[in-house]
């Protein structure tokens, strides 16, 4: 079929603008034999562009997670995504309130538990269940008054104050 295309010498778009001289951006249109080349070159080039893709994506990933192995978190990678302190997801972990994996000293967990760890324990907003109610929950009142030492400098404070 391809033989029959070049023999035809069929006019076909070339994808690829070229910027002449007077920078116009025309597209070039040519021959499938002219164009062949530049495709199949384009097609020898392919693996070593997704191997290069592959390792930029392999770093992101490492930067994202914190750590070199992909999967597992350490206390501290734990503690940034819950937003606590490192001895405040230390004792989740080790409680056993957040899966844990546990060798020897170090402790490690995995995303997708932290995850869970957190949606167990969200509340939902008020209005997205019709079972759940607001109540307003008034501040608690100061119990009544100050005790002062009689004869003390802040009762005497006071008194000044009041005749002022």
């Amino acid at each position: 079929m391809l033989e029959e295309l070049l023999k035809d010498r069929e006019v076909i778009r070339n994808p690829i603008r070229d910027n002449g001289a007077d920078g116009s951006g025309e597209i070039v249109y040519g021959t499938l034999q002219d164009v062949l080349p530049s495709i199949l070159n384009s097609l020898i080039q392919l693996p070593a562009v997704l191997g290069k893709l592959e390792k930029r994506l392999r770093k992101r990933q490492r930067k994202r997670l914190g750590n070199p192995a992909d999967e597992m978190l350490r206390v501290k990678d734990v503690a940034a995504l819950l937003g606590c302190s490192y001895s405040e997801a230390w004792e989740k972990m080790k409680d056993g309130r957040i899966r844990t994996v546990k060798e020897g000293r170090w402790l490690r967990s995995r995303r997708e538990w932290v995850e869970e760890y957190i949606t167990k324990h969200t509340i939902n907003p008020v209005g997205s269940d019709p079972q759940i109610a607001s109540v307003v929950i008034p501040p608690p009142k100061r119990k009544g008054g100050v005790r002062l030492k009689p004869g003390g400098a802040g009762l005497q404070f006071l008194q000044k104050r009041k005749k002022k």
